[in-house]
């Protein structure tokens, strides 16, 4: 299943979601400046389209939904809510402008071996952070929720560290997969880099890293796969601003996803 939430009209990335080789479900979290006519630009894919109209949420037995704000991202709990209950076994996740360069989503078996996951990446002395950025090619950039007093630490230290992988499986249950062109960084870097954004590609070559234990690295909703085993880290907070909703919620659920045996791995 594929959740986003939208205030446009269907854009190319929506339209790809719905034309990919495998045939994924799309939920649709509208707010209240959603177009009411959504829904009549993609008529021919009702049978794997689900939008939920304001009045739809609201007709929903969910007990969130008294805590949910309107103009919020965090209303895309919503749509994580009604895959579960549809059944879903792999929750994808994106925006409506993130549009995917290949006809299907790219995504690894949730259990992997080490000739598939070849390495880790490991923090070291002075911060318990590590800049993944570096580890595809960019390791004078970072990501949107890198906290900036660990900058000059990770710097110091080599921003990137990575072993080859000797575990005998990892349990991948949440993969997280950047982005071209515009990645997702912070708005310092904007500022202070206007003319790369746009320009930016990460190293194809790079093999997917896991994240060790007691290592830390923000992570987005923006091309995020999670498996069942995670689907309680789905969960947005919603008292917290726009921007940092999901990089708080990606901080609580990498501690808490060591504890049942589960790795962050990123590609």
């Amino acid at each position: 299943w594929i959740v986003v939430t939208t205030i446009n009209y269907p854009t190319s990335s929506i339209h790809k979601f719905l034309n990919l080789t495998t045939n994924w479900n799309l939920i649709v979290i509208a707010d209240k400046k959603t177009p009411n006519d959504w829904p009549s630009q993609l008529s021919q894919y009702a049978s794997r389209l689900f939008f939920l109209s304001i009045q739809q949420q609201n007709s929903l037995d969910f007990r969130i939904l008294r805590y949910l704000p309107y103009g919020s991202y965090a209303r895309k709990n919503l749509g994580y809510l009604l895959a579960i209950q549809c059944g879903a076994q792999i929750i994808f996740e994106s925006d409506d402008d993130n549009l995917l360069e290949t006809n299907d989503i790219y995504l690894l078996p949730k259990i992997l071996q080490p000739e598939q996951l070849p390495w880790i990446a490991f923090h070291r002395q002075r911060s318990p952070f590590i800049n993944i950025y570096g580890s595809f090619g960019h390791p004078n950039i970072w990501p949107r929720g890198f906290p900036i007093d660990e900058i000059r630490n990770v710097t110091e230290d080599g921003w990137h560290s990575v072993r080859q992988n000797h575990q005998n499986t990892t349990h991948a249950y949440i993969q997280q997969y950047l982005a071209d062109l515009d990645p997702d960084v912070d708005a310092i870097y904007r500022l202070a880099h206007p003319l790369s954004i746009g320009r930016i590609k990460f190293d194809r070559d790079q093999p997917p890293i896991a994240i060790e234990p007691f290592t830390y690295s923000p992570y987005n909703t923006q091309n995020t796969v999670t498996y069942y085993e995670a689907f309680w880290g789905l969960y947005l907070p919603v008292t917290t601003t726009f921007r940092v909703c999901d990089i708080w919620r990606g901080f609580w659920v990498q501690r808490l996803l060591w504890d049942i045996g589960g790795q962050l791995i990123f590609g």
